[in-house]
């Protein structure tokens, strides 16, 4: 099992997806770990496991709540939106409603469609300016990445 999980509730509709902060908040709950510790991470999802017919619904009240596992990717399901494989901006969900394959942003998708990097720039080690890309003049590619204020 992952560091994630869904809850649910076998008597309502109730559920929820969990990550390591949140089973070990339930696992405090149900007192299955002592407040100022925490297990081991690789320990946490079978603790989880263990306690969930000592976990109660927040809906129903009912005991005994079942554990599966969470999707990896679907982000959706955690209540945030996707976020973009350039930038690591969320998509808009408008355009996701539209085009939901998308992996790519509005700004980032200009980007690739003009042609334009959608790369980080690269900064200077010693002054932290951006770096510009220089002919070399020599060497097999001829360019170089070189800092405009400090020249290194």
């Amino acid at each position: 099992m992952h560091l994630s999980a869904q809850l649910a509730c076998p008597s309502c509709d109730w559920q929820c997806y969990c990550g390591a902060s949140d089973m070990l908040r339930w696992l405090k709950r149900a007192g299955m770990v002592r407040r100022d510790t925490a297990p081991e991470p690789e320990l946490l999802p079978e603790l989880f496991r263990a306690a969930a017919g000592k976990f109660a619904c927040p809906e129903c009240r009912r005991e005994g709540l079942n554990v599966g596992e969470a999707e990896e990717n679907d982000d959706e399901a955690w209540g945030m939106a996707r976020k973009c494989s350039e930038c690591g901006q969320p998509i808009a969900r408008e355009r996701l409603e539209v085009f939901p394959d998308t992996t790519v942003c509005v700004a980032c998708q200009g980007k690739l469609d003009r042609g334009e990097s959608t790369d980080a720039p690269e900064y200077c080690s010693r002054c932290g300016n951006v770096m510009t890309l220089k002919q070399s003049g020599r060497g097999v590619t001829r360019y170089a990445m070189v800092c405009p204020s400090c020249r290194r």
